[in-house]
């Protein structure tokens, strides 16, 4: 069917699509957004993350974080705590018994902050001979279950006696934690076995300092 238009010799009306585009309000080539890569932005350029470094410690009160939700990461075991130079040493499951005078029990979590940094946090399991110090370790443990959940951070707060929890308003999506693809018991040998913190036999250095006093 002819349309009536042309027929009638008018022409239709051309859109310039230059000057429609030139009209558009451009994005800012320095935002946050235009310059945010995708969180998959390695695996699309080819590019392998060397895992080589783990730290073992607490976030700090500055540090917004996640806690890896998987059951997978994380587990309960036995470890010495060098107070002075505030280390943990994870200690091989056979020697609990012989070091009880020195091991303490910690759940390990994978902790990924918001500023992409990975670490290993060990919270000592509550025990019912200090209830003061338990509170400290229950609010520690609260933090990391709804870590799992939403960003949060910590707070020492020292009247309480425990850590002060705080959650982001913020949504996650976007800037979802990339966590690695190592598996937990390999994430726990670069961070210990590396650096010599790990204790498997009674040979071990740590063991000999705080026995023999060398």
């Amino acid at each position: 069917m002819t349309n009536p238009e042309i027929a009638a010799g008018t022409e239709p009306e051309k859109i310039d699509f230059a000057a429609a585009a030139a009209a558009e309000p451009q994005p800012d080539p320095f935002s946050p957004e235009t310059l945010r890569l995708p969180p998959d932005f390695e695996q699309t350029a080819g590019v392998t993350k060397v895992l080589n470094n783990i730290a073992v410690r607490r976030p700090t009160d500055q540090e917004w974080f996640n806690v890896h939700p998987d059951p997978a990461y994380r587990g309960t075991y036995a470890a010495i705590k060098l107070k002075a130079e505030n280390e943990f040493y994870l200690v091989a499951g056979h020697l609990a018994e012989v070091l009880a005078e020195e091991v303490i029990y910690v759940t390990i979590y994978t902790v990924m902050t918001k500023g992409g940094t990975l670490m290993l946090w060990p919270i000592r399991m509550p025990s019912n001979k200090d209830r003061r110090r338990d509170r400290w370790i229950s609010s520690a443990h609260e933090a990391a279950v709804m870590a799992m959940e939403r960003r949060v951070r910590i707070k020492a707060d020292m009247g309480a006696g425990c850590y002060a929890l705080f959650t982001s308003k913020n949504s996650l999506a976007g800037t979802e934690p990339v966590w690695p693809t190592e598996a937990f018991f390999d994430l726990l040998r670069i961070a210990f076995v590396k650096d010599g913190l790990f204790i498997g036999d009674l040979n071990h250095p740590v063991l000999k300092s705080l026995h023999d006093g060398a």
